[in-house]
């Protein structure tokens, strides 16, 4: 009676250990998938502010259809209204010798597919479409 004992504790010790680890497992995997959407939507924001810029004719402040000026901006993002960083990561624009479309890199607080490097994701942005990419 005391052998059966001990391994029906060991037997429930293990199915403990594996759904523990799997819980912590599941919740990691959603926490880098929560903050990569996050990171996204606000990429997504900033080029829909980029793109409403581009529109607006040069006399009441904006692009004239071109992505040239603000690319060159130093305070791009003020320029937009949008944080050059909050909780999801931060943002950069990148110089655009084109003035047809722009760049919007995000380095999230997150690691990315790398472990060892944090997520970083790039929006390029067109006066009527963008485009998002995973760079780590």
């Amino acid at each position: 009676m005391g052998q059966q004992q001990i391994l029906f504790v060991i037997l429930a010790a293990c199915i403990i250990a594996v759904v523990v680890s799997i819980g912590v497992i599941s919740l990691t995997g959603h926490e880098i998938t929560d903050n990569r959407a996050l990171l996204a939507e606000d990429l997504r924001e900033i080029a829909r502010r980029a793109q409403a810029y581009a529109s607006l004719p040069v006399g009441q402040g904006g692009g004239g259809v071109s992505f040239y000026v603000l690319s060159r901006l130093p305070n791009a993002l003020n320029h937009l209204h949008h944080p050059a960083s909050n909780a999801h990561g931060d943002f950069f624009i990148k110089r655009s010798i084109n003035s047809s479309f722009m760049q919007i890199i995000g380095v999230g607080n997150g690691a990315g597919n790398d472990p060892r490097r944090p997520l970083r994701l790039m929006i390029t942005v067109w006066a009527d479409s963008t485009a998002l990419e995973a760079l780590n």
